[in-house]
Parts: structure tokens; C-alpha cells; sequence
């Protein structure tokens, strides 16, 4: 997820369109360049909103438009009392959201911001399922700009921005900076600099490009129960 957020953020977040996510072990193993991973991204989009009820609907055969100029998508197996769904060969399966929130929280969540880091190697080189955890902590719910985190960093105390990560909270800081303008003041999100602000945002959405991962110490150094005896 993190990778393809920060190849084309665009292809994913877009409100109207339907993301066939490829498998972390597949993209991992990819060795494409940046162009032709790109297309790739987008020969796995679509321009419509497709729910999975509504791919059981299509006839086989079916062609779904994707992103990429002139090529499609076709519907090759469907089975809606299996719930069994084929595109170009390949199973499809619908996967509900996982993340350690209460149901109730899911649906209320109608926007997220991100704090996309601008390199990645940090947390690609981190083992799963820390990798989710890593990721969820870039994600707020809710969608704040640049000048509703500014608010929220003059406000006594400052006001937490709670991620997908239960019980793990974001801070946001104002600091001099050393190198703009003399007395001009930074935005940081737990010490890491918002070099970009509202670099790409929707109603849905809303995305802070930051200068580094954001590190959270109970992710990396989990707290262990001590043995008795």
C-alpha cells in the first residue's frame, strides 16, 4: 500500500474508481520500471465505482474499462450463488476491511488524511505484520489541511490526531526552522517536518507529504511480558 501510494496516488484514492489490488508478494517481486509500473497500476483500474455485488451482476464476458488507453478488463467467471468471481482468469476475492477499528468506527470513517513519506525504503524493509502497523500510522481519520493541523498545534494542550492504530496518536508541533526565513515557523507530526502540504486532496481525502517515516518506538520495541519464575 505504501509503495503505491507514493508511485501514483491518484490510481487509488480516487472516490469514483475500483483498485484491483495486486498482492504484496507480487509487487515485491516486480522488477519494472517506474513508466511500466505505472501502467500496470492502471491496467488494474477502473474509472467506475464497482462494488463486488455489482461485478456478480455482470454477464461473463463482460469488459470493464480500465486506465490504460485501449486496454480492458473482461469478467471471465462469475458465480453469484458461490460468490465466485473471475477477472482475465483470476479469482477475485472481496476482502472487508481489517483494520483494528470497531465496525461502527469503519463507517463513520468517510475520509483519511495521509502522511506520505517521501522515502520508502524505511518501511518496505519491514517485516510483516509490522508493515501494516507502519502504514496505519500514516492514516488518520478524517480529512485535515494544512490549516486545521496549524490550528490544532496553537491549540493548549495540542489536539492528538488519532491513527488506524489503536491507542497511538499523532502530535503536531510548530518549530523554527534552520532553513527558511528567519522566526518562520515548520509543521512537524511527531518531530518529522510536512516539507509538502495538501499535496493532493479530494472531499475523501486529503495527503501531507513528510520528510521522513514516522516512528513510533511501541511499534518497532513492543512491550514483552516478563517470564515467571
Amino acid at each position: 500500500m505504501a509503495a503505491l501510494l507514493q508511485i501514483s496516488p491518484e490510481l487509488i484514492l480516487s472516490p469514483d474508481s475500483t483498485f484491483f489490488a495486486i498482492r504484496d508478494e507480487t509487487i515485491s517481486n516486480l522488477s519494472l520500471p517506474p513508466h511500466l509500473l505505472k501502467d500496470l497500476l492502471k491496467f488494474h483500474t477502473s474509472p467506475s465505482k464497482l462494488t463486488f455485488q455489482d461485478l456478480l451482476n455482470k454477464p461473463k464476458n463482460t469488459c470493464l474499462q480500465t486506465l490504460l488507453q485501449e486496454k480492458n478488463l473482461t469478467v471471465t467467471k462469475v458465480d453469484k450463488e458461490q460468490m465466485i468471481l473471475e477477472i482475465n482468469g483470476v479469482n477475485s476475492q472481496y476482502f472487508e476491511l481489517k483494520w483494528v477499528l470497531h465496525r461502527k468506527q469503519l463507517i463513520l470513517m468517510d475520509s483519511v488524511t495521509i502522511f506520505a513519506p517521501a522515502e520508502l525504503s524505511y518501511v518496505a524493509s519491514s517485516p510483516s505484520p509490522l508493515l501494516e502497523k507502519i502504514v496505519m500510522v500514516h492514516l488518520v481519520p478524517g480529512r485535515w489541511s494544512y490549516k486545521q493541523l496549524l490550528a490544532a498545534s496553537s491549540s493548549s494542550p495540542a489536539t492528538p490526531l488519532p491513527t488506524l492504530v489503536p491507542d497511538v496518536d499523532l502530535q503536531i508541533t510548530k518549530v523554527n526552522s534552520s532553513t527558511k526565513k528567519e522566526n518562520e515557523e515548520i509543521l512537524c507530526v511527531n518531530g518529522v517536518e510536512i516539507t509538502a502540504p495538501d499535496v493532493l486532496y479530494s472531499d475523501g481525502f486529503i495527503i501531507h507529504r513528510i520528510s521522513r517515516p514516522i516512528a513510533i518506538p511501541k511499534l518497532l520495541h513492543p512491550r514483552v511480558r516478563p517470564m515467571s519464575g
